[in-house]
């Protein structure tokens, strides 16, 4: 029987970490409903900090203690318990399928769904001796499924007739990749992290990026991921997909949107669309792993928010419809850490005060009271949005 612990610098980290979390919400639990400490807040919003504060406290104090009680127990029958201060897990021999390795985890798979899997930290002492012991019992997942994956791509006359073109395809594959990956991030940085001299043409470069993607795992079926897993040999597209969403995204934010119900009830169609259409052309993990739910959901997620930009941009940038004038009065200013914002009186479609976003150097030149023109327009889609021009 071998025992495996944290290791010794970790466990310090943690203590350390742990340490501080417990004395600043703990602090915080303390001191919350004393007067002259968080007199901004009023008394509901103490209440959520409190049971935050609370929470936050035993759950750092609960870790400090988890740490002393961690241990993964192995056995020469190949036997292995995981252990910590409330639970406890076991798995035979016999009912596990293998193991994978990550970055920061090792996954001890069993071979049926009716026992969990176990979760080893690659923060353990005696690392290489755990693997070993693995190794000397158990099945690589990742190295078997990668060599699976292989031979069934290198023997299959769907990707060319001989070994050389069906290596020379799955390497033009891992070309393409690379260069939209390039691109995405060019054109994300030229975007947002460059003054905005080309700010237009990269956010029109960008809602292209993704229709670029899904061409590419089309040409090349079945030779491309979105994983970005260890156990494929297929080149993942992973990074172009997420930049390339992401830079797209975030143009939506720019435009001041009246009604954003049209634009979810026809984004969330598209980002299923685009999700089932990424999935259907690309190699996935099998789906009885719990992991593999992980990348379906993020890029759901992330495909509708494009979707939603994708609408926003055209719905804007495209729109010919003469603008309505609006009269409007800054009501309040407000500074939350960075954010600038001025509230504002309604207007026609806005029958509510509007919080209105701007940047610090004219957030800082307008005072309260002050006179806001809107140009409110029909939009291409018929998605109301409009543009504050001040006096």
């Amino acid at each position: 029987m071998q025992e495996y612990r944290f290791a010794k610098g970790w466990r310090i980290f943690s203590d350390i970490s742990l340490v501080i979390f417990a004395l600043l919400f703990g602090g915080m639990a303390a001191t919350i409903f004393l007067p002259g400490y968080f007199d901004n807040l009023d008394f509901y919003a103490k209440i959520g900090f409190f049971i935050l504060a609370t929470v936050v406290f035993c759950l750092s104090i609960l870790g400090i203690y988890d740490m002393r009680k961690h241990v993964f127990i192995t056995k020469k029958n190949g036997n292995i318990t995981w252990r910590n201060s409330i639970f406890t897990r076991k798995l035979l021999k016999s009912d596990i399928k293998g193991y994978r390795k990550t970055e920061n985890y090792i996954f001890i798979i069993p071979k049926y769904h009716t026992h969990k899997r176990i979760k080893v930290s690659t923060y353990i002492e005696n690392l290489d001796k755990f693997i070993s012991w693995l190794d000397s019992h158990f099945v690589d997942l990742n190295y078997e499924e990668y060599q699976i994956e292989k031979e069934l791509i290198l023997t299959n006359k769907v990707y060319g007739n001989d070994l050389r073109t069906r290596k020379l395809k799955i390497k033009k594959a891992g070309y393409f990749i690379h260069f939209l990956s390039a691109i995405s991030v060019i054109v994300f940085f030229i975007g947002y992290g460059l003054p905005s001299y080309f700010y237009f043409e990269s956010v029109v470069i960008s809602f292209f990026i993704i229709p670029a993607c899904i061409l590419t795992m089309l040409y090349f079926k079945g030779l491309t991921n979105i994983e970005g897993k260890e156990s494929s040999y297929t080149p993942t597209m992973a990074l172009p997909l997420v930049i390339g969403s992401l830079s797209a995204s975030l143009a939506g934010l720019g435009y001041e949107i009246l009604d954003y119900r049209m634009v979810y009830l026809t984004a969330i169609p598209i980002g299923i669309l685009l999700i089932y259409i990424v999935l259907k052309l690309a190699v996935t993990k099998p789906e009885e792993e719990p992991e593999s739910k992980f990348p379906i959901i993020f890029f759901s997620i992330l495909f509708t928010l494009y979707a939603a930009s994708g609408i926003i941009f055209l719905n804007c940038e495209f729109d010919s419809s003469p603008a309505e004038i609006f009269h409007s009065t800054i009501l309040e200013k407000k500074n939350d850490d960075g954010q600038f914002h001025l509230k504002i009186t309604p207007w026609d479609q806005a029958t509510e005060n509007y919080n209105l976003k701007l940047y610090k150097d004219k957030y800082h030149e307008l005072p309260k009271g002050d006179k806001v023109i809107i140009l409110q327009k029909r939009g291409l889609f018929g998605i109301p949005w409009f543009e504050p021009k001040f006096e």
